[in-house]
């Protein structure tokens, strides 16, 4: 593990320990929960496995870290992470993503004295799974999509053959726009599971899952939990998103409604869930019908919307676990209706992917300026967090490129 400071750690000089510790540094996500906590005067460590992003470069973080990948090898995570812990002492411990779910299933060899306000390890297994999670909405009476049920490729024929529309096939672990593919007939289904199955080498039971596409918008509701207990909700409609044919939203507006509330409250009640989800359902307006679609049962990308609106999920959740439910339901508040935020990048990578493929027009409407409340990510207060953010990407586009070029010899 690489350790870089931005600070000098003294075992004795407890006024330069670190309060809090955040993973994912790179993402706007971590970045998000950062502002939230640094307005509170804690001292917040960040870390990632890049030592270039958002927090990284923000000049909120007191100290940044490296540390393995969580993904690639779990075990030499945890140690670093619980030497990031001893050396900054930091008590808090906020994953901003997927790595929420290897720190609950080693939560118990993680320091005792360490608040980690995350889901149990069961909650987030069943909330990771799109095929769980599908199953969980149905039995709670939540609106879901319909699937194909399919054992073999050639019972997956015949089936889509006889729907004779488009379908949305998904990896049952991914997120936003990954994993996600569509067919708009039946040999383009099975040629994409077949191509799923081999390429992950998937078994029977792990197969893709297969549902008849529904219409609408996407919209979003997000919870804040403690212990079981919910505190603040947020809900968005996605007024545009990276891919354009559904992904991770680059422009959104704050709204209500209650019966998807409802819905999302009544699976995060059913999982005893705790601390931050998403819950992402689609929703035609005209029909007036609500779909599931799936949970992240974790922070989310566009959280800095909630913050803007004025429910700032990340500040209220850690006067929840420091100070108690109570203190935290006191910080609660009506949040503005018909706020407008956008994650400028995002739309900057949209763009660049339609120039790719020579739609001009398409790159202009998303670079084209529009009423915008709030930036995920470009804040005037904090210029090295973007510029962190655009260092990021560009070295991720490097990266892969080069990986291309590799794979390609011989």
């Amino acid at each position: 593990m690489t350790i870089k400071r931005k600070t000098d750690l003294s075992e004795n000089g407890d006024n330069k320990r670190m309060d809090v510790l955040l993973t994912d540094a790179s993402s706007r996500i971590c970045y998000s929960a950062l502002r939230s906590l640094a307005s509170l005067g804690l001292k917040v460590a960040v870390a990632d496995t890049s030592r270039t992003g958002m927090s990284q470069w923000s000049r909120l973080a007191s100290a940044t870290y490296t540390y393995s990948s969580p993904f690639s090898d779990e075990e030499a995570f945890i140690r670093d992470i619980n030497q990031i812990l001893r050396e900054t002492g930091a008590k808090f411990l906020l994953p901003a993503y997927g790595e929420a779910e290897i720190l609950s299933k080693y939560r118990k060899r993680l320091p005792h004295d360490v608040t980690l306000p995350v889901a149990s390890y069961e909650s987030l297994q069943i909330g990771n799974d799109k095929e769980l999670m599908w199953q969980f909405a149905k039995d709670l009476d939540v609106p879901v999509p319909d699937k194909f049920e399919w054992a073999s490729l050639e019972e997956l024929e015949a089936k889509v053959r006889g729907y004779g529309d488009e379908v949305v096939i998904k990896l049952r672990r991914g997120h936003a726009a990954k994993g996600v593919f569509y067919a708009s007939d039946a040999e383009g289904a099975v040629a994409l599971c077949r191509r799923l199955i081999n390429e992950y080498q998937l078994k029977p039971e792990r197969y893709p899952i297969v549902q008849k596409k529904i219409q609408g918008n996407k919209w979003t509701v997000s919870c804040v939990y403690h212990e079981g207990r919910l505190l603040d909700i947020f809900t968005q409609r996605m007024l545009r998103e990276k891919p354009l044919s559904g992904g991770a939203s680059t422009y959104r507006i704050s709204v209500r409604n209650k019966d998807m509330e409802d819905y999302a409250t009544r699976i995060l009640d059913g999982l005893k869930f705790n601390g931050i989800a998403m819950v992402e359902f689609k929703y035609h307006e005209e029909a007036d019908q609500v779909w599931f679609i799936e949970l992240n049962p974790r922070l989310w990308g566009a959280i800095s919307h909630s913050v803007a609106a004025g429910a700032d999920f990340v500040k209220t959740l850690y006067v929840a676990c420091t100070k108690g439910y109570d203190e935290a339901w006191k910080m609660v508040q009506q949040y503005r209706l018909g706020m407008y935020s956008r994650w400028l990048m995002g739309d900057v990578m949209i763009a660049a992917a339609e120039i790719k493929k020579l739609r001009v027009k398409g790159a202009l409407k998303a670079l084209m300026p529009m009423k915008s409340d709030d930036y995920d990510d470009f804040k005037m207060d904090d210029p090295g967090a973007f510029a962190g953010e655009i260092g990021y990407f560009f070295t991720k586009a490097v990266k892969s490129r080069a990986a291309r070029k590799d794979s390609s010899v011989g």
